[in-house]
């Protein structure tokens, strides 16, 4: 059997791989088989989420654990993603709250997806199209698909495997160790402070149509231009749909960022960076999507 551990940069993720690398007994109970963890660049990450990458990659050297960053020049992800900020360009598209997300599936998902098809290809089957999982599963088993999911995130489980592909369903099996330990955020936040010896931040795109009001300004504060940046792409997708009428949805629907801007502003502009800052680190604005 084989386990896949589909790795955020995040919080979460940052509290399993360190629980993998140096609990023996957490190894043994969550792990089935080989121990594959895999993470994809969205290329809209924050810096301080980056900088961390190189002190995952050590330690996973360190305890013998096969880790793999996917970045777009490697070629697993889907043609017109390659990053965010491309796809959004490439169609004068925006991520909105008014419609079903699609970032998540073609950036994390579907890159990981791809990554182990052509890892099962090298190393057992040379066949294309999603038919080296299913060879596989058929010969060892079903894969062990591991997810960061906390305590506290369960409604995140009830569509179970709802959006998964036909091979996917019939290959995979979804696995919550957190949720099996009782984990939520605070107390990985916690573990991570004691294991890293630093802050681990949400791991969630800098342009997330999920931000909250307070996120929002926080971004506008820290990273002026790449909000700057954003409302451009919200305003070139406007204006390519304009014929739609009222149904041109922007990022937050019919409010617009800058609008989202100026309600934060109002509610909010009185907090110090301090206090938007310890806002930010507490919230995972990605916890809201099933995948």
């Amino acid at each position: 059997m084989m386990t896949i551990f589909s790795f955020g940069l995040g919080q979460e993720s940052l509290t399993l791989l360190y629980k993998l690398g140096t609990d023996t007994g957490f190894y043994v109970k969550h792990v089935q088989g080989k121990l594959l963890v895999v993470g994809s660049d969205t290329g809209n990450e924050h810096p301080h989420t980056y900088a961390i990458l190189p002190m995952v990659k050590a330690f996973c050297a360190v305890h013998n654990i096969e880790f793999k960053w996917v970045t777009s020049d490697m070629g697993y992800h889907p043609r017109t993603w390659k990053s965010l900020t491309y796809q959004y360009r490439l169609n004068s598209s925006i991520g909105s709250a008014a419609f079903r997300q699609s970032c998540t599936d073609n950036l994390k998902v579907k890159v990981v997806d791809n990554y182990v098809e052509g890892w099962l290809m090298k190393n057992h089957f040379n066949v294309t199209r999603k038919r080296a999982y299913r060879r596989y599963a058929e010969r060892y088993g079903k894969f062990r698909l591991i997810l960061g999911f906390a305590k506290g995130e369960e409604s995140r489980t009830e569509n179970g495997n709802k959006y998964d592909p036909v091979w996917k369903k019939a290959t995979v099996l979804r696995h919550y160790p957190l949720l099996e330990e009782g984990l939520d955020r605070q107390e990985c936040i916690h573990i991570n402070r004691q294991a890293w010896h630093m802050e681990i931040w949400p791991s969630n795109c800098m342009i997330c149509f999920y931000q909250s009001d307070q996120e929002v300004l926080w971004l506008y504060r820290n990273y002026p231009q790449v909000f700057r940046d954003w409302v451009d792409m919200e305003t070139a997708k406007l204006g390519k749909y304009k014929e739609v009428g009222d149904k041109n949805y922007g990022v937050y629907g019919s409010m617009t960022l800058l609008n989202k801007l100026d309600k934060a502003t109002k509610l909010y502009g009185h907090w110090t960076n301090e206090m938007l800052n310890d806002y930010k680190f507490s919230h995972g604005h990605c916890q809201r999507t099933t995948y």
